[in-house]
């Protein structure tokens, strides 16, 4: 099967990360992803990034005309998704290379599962250590578990 995965990015006033983070979704490969970005009302640079953005055809563009917060721009996000699966990411993150097709895979290999919180790696700015992980849950009401491992930059 093939499913559409949409993943919601709210945004605000953040036109120096938006571009990365968008191109992080919009780079992935091996399966079909639409990139929800809701504008929370920004004041800088950000529209413009945006209007850019949604020059590619996967890029759905919801403007809100005064800020209601990340939280209530990501439900406005997930109201206007049209994908068969839904992710997340913030403007000031990005996701690895191939992990929508990862989480794509495994979702399809195991239906039992009713979450997955994707790969993520913590770079942390001090130190410049990273580590990796991973969480996932079996049902609604099942146990989850999770993986965490030093990266091999690290």
């Amino acid at each position: 099967m093939t499913s559409l995965l949409s993943v919601v990015m709210p945004t605000h006033d953040r036109s120096d990360q938006l571009e990365r983070a968008a191109r992080s979704i919009l780079d992935q490969g091996g399966t079909e992803v639409e990139l929800v970005i809701v504008d929370d009302a920004s004041s800088d640079g950000t529209p413009a990034v945006t209007d850019r953005l949604s020059e590619d055809a996967r890029v759905r563009l919801v403007r809100n005309e005064q800020a209601i917060g990340p939280g209530a721009a990501r439900n406005k996000g997930i109201a206007a998704a049209r994908g068969d699966l839904l992710g997340f990411c913030d403007d000031d993150d990005a996701w690895l290379p191939r992990a929508a097709s990862s989480l794509v895979a495994y979702l399809d290999a195991h239906p039992e599962t009713g979450a997955v919180t994707s790969w993520h790696q913590v770079v942390h700015d001090v130190t410049g250590g990273s580590s990796t992980g991973a969480h996932w849950c079996s049902g609604p009401t099942t146990s989850c578990g999770s993986t965490s491992w030093p990266s091999p930059s690290a």
